[in-house]
């Protein structure tokens, strides 16, 4: 077993965050990586409640970049805080904080919220996320 080697990246990227990158760090390290492949990131929330996607921008080069982040979500969703400009170092990671609000009307179809970096209208990298409402749920 290999065990954790820190992130080597090349060029610019966006990715799931938190507990996501936890765990997908964890598979790498203990070489089950083919679990992450099994189900795509999901998560379920309360009908009129908040919902918390912690995303990470990279940029592993040696040029300072604007990255402009951007989300499309269902009607009936609100978007609180996350879709900016971002200036990012050579080098750095940027934890990115992204919050919505969901409907308030239960919805039994999956609801699909996609996050897409650009840099110069070039897309950089893009990010999907599978929400599930339901009339009553644990806090995140």
């Amino acid at each position: 077993m290999k065990g954790y080697l820190p992130h080597k990246g090349n060029g610019l990227a966006l990715e799931l965050g938190g507990a996501f990158v936890y765990y997908r760090e964890f598979w790498r390290a203990h070489e089950i990586e083919h679990i992450g492949s099994i189900v795509e990131p999901e998560v379920m929330i309360n009908t009129g409640g908040y919902l918390h996607i912690p995303l990470l921008l990279r940029n592993d080069t040696s040029d300072s970049i604007k990255v402009k982040l951007r989300a499309e979500y269902p009607d009936g969703w609100s978007e609180v805080a996350g879709a900016a400009i971002y200036k990012l170092a050579p080098g750095q990671v940027h934890p990115v904080q992204t919050f919505f609000f969901a409907p308030n009307e239960l919805r039994k179809e999956v609801q699909e919220i996609v996050w897409t970096a650009t840099v110069k209208d070039t897309i950089v990298g893009s990010v999907k996320m599978n929400v599930y409402l339901s009339e009553w749920t644990l806090p995140q």
